[in-house]
């Protein structure tokens, strides 16, 4: 994020985004706290688990499509060159 943004409102976004990322754990707290309150432990965790199976293949396809991998042969000379 810091990298892709302008200098000058560099250290409001870190800031908001540091809000976002100190703030949800609390937030994920209450959730829990009160889906094992209304089903027991084993809700909580199942809700858990459901919900990173979602948003891992949601994101999949984006990760995929962003991986480059380079796998083109170069002759020897010139990786002793790069190196």
């Amino acid at each position: 994020i810091q990298a892709r943004v302008q200098d000058e409102v560099r250290g409001r976004v870190v800031g908001v985004y540091s809000m976002f990322l100190v703030g949800s754990g609390p937030l994920g707290s209450l959730v829990t706290a009160a889906l094992a309150g209304a089903g027991g432990a084993p809700l909580p965790l199942a809700v858990a688990g459901v919900t990173c199976t979602v948003a891992a293949v949601a994101t999949a396809p984006w990760f995929i499509k962003r991986l480059s991998l380079d796998i083109s042969a170069r002759p020897a000379a010139a990786v002793r060159q790069a190196s």
